[in-house]
Parts: C-alpha cells; sequence; structure tokens
C-alpha cells in the first residue's frame, strides 16, 4: 500500500481521538441531539460504527445494559427503555446484543461467574426492599408526616428516631430570637462585612448539586441580600450546606446566640453543634437525594415545600452516583422512570418556626417557595454516625 493511498484511508477513518469522548459526554449532557453530534463525526471521516460504540459509551448504555443483563433483566425491556430515553431502535439492540456476546463468551470466566451470583443477592435485597414497601403501604399514615408539639426526648426517640419515620416539631423554635430578628436586611445590617460561599450560575449545569465545588464563589454577604432581594424566583444561586463547612463557619458561629435554647433532641455540646446554614431566593432547588445521617431542618424565614421517599424504596429510585438521583419529582418522567409509578411521594410544606426530622437514607426534595433562611443539625444525642462503613463516596 503505497503512502497516498494509506493517507486517503486514514481521512476516510481516522484514528479516534480519546479528546472525542469527553466531547460526546459533555454535548449530550447539554441536551444537544446526538444525530447532529453523529453527522459532525461523520464528516471527520469516522465510520458509523464506531461514532455508535463511542455514543453508546459517553450516553452510559453500554454499563448500564451490562449491568442489567447481569441482572438478569430482560433484554427486549432494556431496549425498549433505551428507545423510550432517545436512543435509536437499531443503536438500542447493537448496544444490548453487543453486551449479550461479551458475557456468553465468557461465561465461564471467574469474574462473570462471580458478577452474576452478586447480581442474584442484589436481585434477592431488591425483592425484600419492595416487599416490605408494600405491605408499608397499607398503613393509612405512609403517606403522612405527623406534626408534634410538646415532644419528649425520649418520644422522639422511640417513635421516630429509631423507628427511621420523620415528623414535624411544630414548637421547637418559639423561643428562639431568630424568629423574631432574622430578615435578609437584618443579615446585611449586623453581618454584612463578613464574606460568604456561595454557588452560582446553577442553572448552567444539569448537576449543580453534584458539581458545586465548580460553582462557588465568594462575595460580601450584603452583596449577596441584594442579589436575594431583587432575585424574584430563581435557581441561579443559592448559599448551601455544603459551603456552609468551612467558609461561612464565622457568620453561623455570629448567629449562634439567636438560635437558643438547643432542641431537646440535639446534642449542643457536640462539635458540629453550631450546623449548616441555607439561605436563597424563592425557587432555590435541592434536588432529589438522600443523606448518609440523620437531619433536622429547621425553618426560620419562610416557607419550604419538602419532597419524602422512605428509604425503603431505594431500589426504585435510579440511585446511579453516590447520594444521588436523575430523577426530577417536579418534571417525573415516568416512560424513563416506570418504577416511579410504585412509589409514593410524601409532600410536607414546612413553615417558619418548625423543623422537618428527616430520617437517614429518606430521599428528599425541597423547594424554597419564598425567600428563605434554613438550618440543618446532625448533632443528636443518639448514635448519628453512619458514614465508617459506607465505601461508594462518588461512586453507586
Amino acid at each position: 500500500m503505497n503512502n497516498a493511498t494509506q493517507q486517503n484511508m486514514n481521512r476516510v477513518n481516522p484514528k479516534w481521538d480519546p479528546a472525542l469522548d469527553k466531547w460526546l459526554k459533555e454535548n449530550l449532557e447539554a441536551k444537544c441531539d446526538p444525530n447532529e453530534l453523529t453527522d459532525i463525526l461523520l464528516k471527520k471521516g469516522y465510520a458509523r460504527e464506531t461514532i455508535q460504540v463511542h455514543m453508546a459509551t459517553a450516553c452510559g448504555w453500554q454499563q448500564w445494559s451490562a449491568l442489567n443483563l447481569l441482572l438478569q433483566k430482560d433484554a427486549a425491556d432494556l431496549i425498549s427503555i433505551m428507545v423510550r430515553s432517545g436512543v435509536k431502535d437499531t443503536d438500542a439492540q447493537q448496544v444490548v446484543q453487543q453486551q449479550q456476546k461479551i458475557l456468553e463468551d465468557n461465561a465461564s470466566h471467574p469474574f462473570i461467574q462471580a458478577a452474576l451470583s452478586l447480581g442474584r443477592k442484589i436481585n434477592k435485597q431488591e425483592w425484600v426492599l419492595k416487599t416490605v414497601s408494600e405491605m408499608n403501604d397499607l398503613s393509612e399514615s405512609a403517606t403522612e408526616v405527623p406534626r408534634r408539639s410538646n415532644l419528649s426526648s425520649d418520644e422522639f426517640r422511640e417513635q421516630y428516631y429509631a423507628a427511621n419515620r420523620p415528623v414535624v416539631i411544630t414548637d421547637g423554635l418559639k423561643n428562639w430570637k431568630a424568629m423574631e430578628l432574622w430578615t435578609p436586611d437584618f443579615l446585611k445590617e449586623r453581618f454584612g462585612n463578613l464574606n460568604v460561599a456561595i454557588q452560582t450560575n446553577r442553572q448552567s449545569d444539569k448537576h449543580y448539586q453534584r458539581n458545586d465545588n465548580n460553582l462557588r464563589t465568594n462575595i460580601s454577604l450584603a452583596e449577596y441580600v441584594d442579589m436575594v432581594k431583587s432575585a424574584g424566583k430563581t435557581n441561579d444561586y443559592y448559599l448551601t450546606a455544603n459551603d456552609s463547612a468551612k467558609s461561612n463557619r464565622p457568620l453561623l458561629e455570629a448567629l449562634q446566640p439567636d438560635m437558643q435554647p438547643t432542641l431537646p433532641y440535639l446534642d449542643g455540646n457536640a462539635p458540629n453543634s453550631t450546623g449548616f446554614l441555607w439561605f436563597g431566593p424563592a425557587g432555590t432547588v435541592t434536588p432529589l437525594h438522600h443523606d448518609l445521617t440523620n437531619n433536622f431542618m429547621v425553618q426560620v424565614l419562610g416557607n419550604k415545600r419538602v419532597r419524602l421517599i422512605n428509604a425503603i424504596q431505594q431500589p426504585r429510585l435510579a440511585n446511579n452516583l453516590h447520594c444521588y438521583s436523575d430523577i426530577d419529582l417536579d418534571n417525573i418522567d415516568y416512560e424513563r422512570f416506570p418504577e416511579l409509578k410504585h412509589v409514593k411521594i410524601i409532600d410536607v410544606t414546612l413553615e417558619a418556626g418548625e423543623a422537618l426530622f428527616i430520617p437517614v437514607g429518606w430521599w428528599h426534595h425541597v423547594t424554597g417557595l419564598e425567600v428563605s433562611i434554613t438550618l440543618t443539625f446532625t448533632n443528636f444525642r443518639y448514635p448519628n454516625e453512619f458514614t465508617q462503613n459506607y465505601n461508594t463516596f462518588n461512586e453507586i
């Protein structure tokens, strides 16, 4: 083969540039049309078959189909789900058939045998959780969160904390100075000179909660208050608990005198007793996730809507990374997530002066209905450290 012929072939089907995998992934996440991306790559000389393989990888469909085949899911169902998600029928069939062939060709390999065994164990665990969930749904209180006042520490521990059951405390903040003092103007006047960390341009990133470190910036509290007051309804910027851990600690410490007395269920002497601060305009959203600890969500200003899902519904919630899900509870795609049809969602409107106990593992989606100031606490008087055996950070 002469050099001219070889060069021509390279132009027709050049070696795949690994940087294109990142380019594909970013453009697919930005909702670009896969067909348009394919056309761009075809014009660059790449073969359609090569593009399809890398497109499937960028979408995560190869790994997804392999996982579900290991879980003994029906191949036709997998193809149907991919098609409903926008994958061409022929491409979906090709991806699934490729993974089936890999499994068949390596059926006797110890890794494949171990993976199939693990898949059976996962199926058994999911069966237990789904069965318990169906039994739980028989209860009339399964879609309600009780609202309690004068709840003793012992009652709280026995009826809610140990039972992994949410509850709204309606009178826990009645003696807090914060309930009278805390407004955006108060924060600006008293602490406006402090620098705070906030998240900005959240609406530019589909996974803004997961990628919050990339969206963080520092400004004065006075500047941020002005942004909140003039914002109207937006999710584009927000001061959240993830910003509070270090950067906003001086502000939280300065606010402590207004947050007394400590709720009777919390340990005021614990190292993390200062809590975590959330402050933003109407329209802020914390997307569906679960926490690794029990939490108290304490509402000081404004109202929030909290959508709760029992922890035992885990197998139905498309948990694809760490403690997150791609399910948008404000706009549920039942074709993509058909299991959601079997999930009971509990809606709670948390009003100023109330505290919501969110048990560990319970999924929640939070929306600010008004300009709001919220505190969250994890310093319970009872055991609340469960991360030592949690080994799937940044994974599933």
